[in-house]
């Protein structure tokens, strides 16, 4: 990311130019490209003093701009911050779910059909377009029962007294690369459908709630 600072204000040892000096400092140190360099223009301007008696009113509009453009560094500035750090944690967090589902090499997916859970082995998983996604047949009634509900949860348990417990919606992904990608994760797939078949379907999970958990009372929490 990359961050500049403008001070619209010549007097750079006051309040705006010292805040910015602050905001770029601390930019700096969360891994941003910030450049202070416009910090303090040159050229004279009219004192508060003078701008209230109506002197030096096109000081007066460069200063509201200086105002505004620092609200704005500030509000913008932090939510890229906040986006950028949210997106990197997204990613890790779904390779790490990933990562411990195909440890487990089977999990247990669970649907509703009517007020009654159901639930069942998996062990398809695979990320792809940055999206985790499951495979399965539309013939099953485990497709039926999600699209009816696309709301599911999975439990996955690595045998050695670590799980995870997943919330997810269910989405359909009827592109045919998305399903060709699948079957070349689990060549053993390719005995059972094809990505024309009309059968085979993928889904990918949003809104996903990972929990952790361990026996001895240790837990956390990913989402993306």
């Amino acid at each position: 990311m990359k961050l500049l600072a403008v001070n619209g204000s010549p007097r750079k040892t006051m309040n705006t130019g010292l805040l910015l000096e602050k905001i770029v400092e601390g930019a700096a140190s969360e891994g941003a490209a910030a450049d202070g360099s416009a910090l303090h223009p040159n050229g004279e301007h009219g004192t508060i003093k003078q701008m209230m008696n109506g002197v030096g009113s096109v000081k007066v509009a460069s200063t509201v701009l200086a105002v505004f453009m620092l609200t704005a560094f500030i509000v913008m500035g932090s939510d890229a911050f906040a986006t950028e750090d949210k997106g990197q944690k997204s990613e890790v967090g779904m390779q790490e779910v990933h990562d411990f589902m195909k440890s487990c090499g089977q999990y247990f997916l669970a649907t509703v059909d009517g007020d009654q859970p159901k639930v069942r082995p998996f062990g398809t998983v695979a990320i792809y377009d940055g999206k985790l996604y499951i495979q399965t047949g539309k013939k099953k009634d485990v497709f039926k029962q999600m699209a009816r509900n696309p709301k599911i949860e999975i439990c996955a348990y690595d045998g050695k007294g670590k799980w995870v417990r997943i919330q997810a919606v269910a989405v359909n992904d009827d592109r045919r690369e998305a399903k060709q990608f699948m079957l070349d994760s689990y060549p053993e797939l390719k005995k059972m459908y094809s990505a024309d078949d009309n059968n085979s379907q993928v889904l990918f999970l949003k809104d996903v709630k990972a929990r952790f958990h361990t026996f001895t009372g240790e837990s956390r929490t990913v989402e993306f």
